[in-house]
């Protein structure tokens, strides 16, 4: 029984081949070029790592992550190059004491660790899922995990309710694109502050994207309805894309309960079951700090 709902064009039993095979979810295929290694992190050079490991220490900042035009001077976020340096999400941790929901901060990234996402943009967007908290504000931030460099970094105001927000990266002269084959690593943390001001990073999630040059899939999506968009990218393995193509058909059709189960069922299938029948809320970016 194909999950995806009829209305999605001529490329529905395509895609629901790719995407729910037998009741098992997403075949190995589609998951195998979904992800693929981020070996130049777990190749890094151990005095990088040490260097790395200081970076984390309260007393170590950044200088390259704390320059900022907005006053007063803030905490940068520092994100972790080793993929197993992952935050603690558990109950009761330091991390999550801004978090009032019982539910963690949440990648929607598909739940496979080291792995690196794929996208046909140079400007993709981001998923991830915010649960009730304290904190108003959450920092982003783009790396490029082979010079550990700042690609992009900006603010981002909170929405009111829990819900999975999205967040792009924006097309301006002043922002670079991804650069194909390239791997980056990107994070999202909550600005969480105590009662003398200080400003708090810790709660963060993070996830590794590479933008795949594929003119040909570019084109085909371009002449493709909306609603066969995202068969295009599953046959492909572009998660973000496709990911990106279904929330916009959602958010055109609110009210459509099968585009609400297709997306539902989507994210369960690649381990995102608590958060898979969570509301799509909006965000709003305040002026990029680069």
């Amino acid at each position: 029984m194909y999950w995806l709902p009829k209305h999605l064009g001529m490329t529905v039993v395509g895609l629901a081949s790719f995407l729910y095979l037998s009741g098992v979810g997403l075949p190995q295929l589609v998951l195998a070029q979904m992800w693929r290694p981020n070996r130049e992190i777990e190749n890094l050079p151990s005095r990088q790592k040490q260097a790395i490991l200081r970076l984390s220490e309260k007393q170590q900042t950044n200088p390259r992550l704390s320059q900022s035009p907005q006053p007063p001077p803030r905490r940068p976020v520092v994100p972790p190059l080793n993929p197993n340096d992952n935050p603690q999400t558990s109950p009761g941790s330091v991390r999550d004491t801004c978090v009032v929901g019982q539910k963690p901060l949440t990648a929607v990234i598909p739940v496979k660790d080291r792995q690196t996402a794929l996208t046909i943009s140079a400007y993709p967007t981001f998923f991830v899922y915010v649960p009730e908290t304290r904190a108003q504000e959450a920092e982003f931030i783009l790396v490029d995990t082979i010079d550990d460099s700042v690609a992009y970094q900006t603010r981002v105001q909170l929405p009111k309710t829990a819900g999975v927000m999205s967040l792009s990266l924006p097309r301006r002269a002043d922002v670079k694109g991804l650069q194909a084959q390239k791997n980056y690593r990107w994070t999202f943390a909550l600005v969480c502050k105590a009662e003398n001001g200080e400003e708090n990073t810790d709660n963060f999630v993070n996830g590794n994207i590479q933008r795949v040059n594929r003119p040909d899939v570019e084109m085909r999506a371009r002449e493709a309805s909306v609603q066969e968009v995202p068969s295009i990218y599953a046959k492909e393995g572009f998660w973000h894309d496709l990911l990106a193509s279904l929330a916009q058909l959602r958010r055109d059709s609110p009210n459509n309960a099968d585009l609400a189960d297709s997306w539902a069922r989507l994210l369960s299938d690649v381990g995102l079951a608590d958060v898979a029948g969570e509301p799509l809320v909006p965000s709003r970016v305040r002026p990029s700090i680069r």
